[in-house]
């Protein structure tokens, strides 16, 4: 069965959490890097889902907070009636990703793709926990520089 989270909505509005580890070319730790996205999902047809993010990585060592905008269209799958199962696919620019090295340079112009996956659980009428596995790989100017794999525990509020 193919539907939204929650039938008749428009929008979700979500974000969430991730922590990881990043390490360098010898697999080296050198520190921790937090994502925080903040999502607007429009739903285009059925459980099609076009959801814009804008990705918020901050460093353990650094004050400052990178930025990627990444455009990804979601599909959802109703397995259950509080619980969806979703696919989502992307693409995005921006000054940083998982890219930190003690070499970072803050104006990188830095290309993502993304895909993943996960579940969004409904608790009440308008609200949903999301939990997903995001597959990432960024490159500047065609040059790989690196892949990453993110587990995000989240929120959604369906309109």
């Amino acid at each position: 069965m193919f539907a939204q989270p929650v039938e008749g909505i428009k929008f979700e509005f979500s974000t969430s959490f991730s922590m990881g580890n990043i390490k360098n070319e010898e697999g080296i730790d050198t520190g921790k890097v937090f994502n925080i996205p903040l999502r607007i999902g429009l739903f285009v047809f059925e459980g099609l889902e076009f959801e814009p993010e804008l990705l918020f990585t901050i460093t353990e060592d650094s004050d400052r907070i990178g930025v990627l905008f990444l455009g990804n269209l979601v599909y959802n799958f109703k397995v259950s009636k509080k619980m969806n199962i979703f696919v989502l696919g992307g693409f995005g620019l921006g000054n940083l990703a998982q890219c930190f090295s003690p070499e970072f340079n803050y104006t990188q112009n830095i290309v993502a793709k993304n895909f993943g996956g996960g579940i969004k659980y409904v608790i009440g009428r308008f609200v949903g926990i999301r939990f997903e596995y995001r597959f990432a790989s960024y490159s500047e100017f065609g040059n790989h520089l690196r892949t990453d794999h993110n587990i995000y525990l989240g929120i959604s509020i369906f309109h």
